[in-house]
């Protein structure tokens, strides 16, 4: 867990928080619901196993 110090903490927030995210549905075993950040496709659906990736909807920061 990372303590950040109040003065910087609205700082963190939109560094760390201030991006769209993805709502995907993969096909590994089976079927699943995922969200990630625009910089992890498609890397993150290859790194759970997915053999198909579908971005469902995009949601803005």
């Amino acid at each position: 867990m990372t303590i950040v110090p109040e003065s910087s903490a609205p700082q963190f927030g939109v560094y760390h928080f201030a991006y769209s995210r993805f709502f995907y549905l993969s096909k590994s075993s089976g079927i699943k619901v995922g969200i990630t950040k625009e910089e992890n496709l498609p890397m993150y659906w290859i790194d759970q196993s997915a053999v198909k990736s579908l971005p469902v909807i995009t949601v803005q920061a």
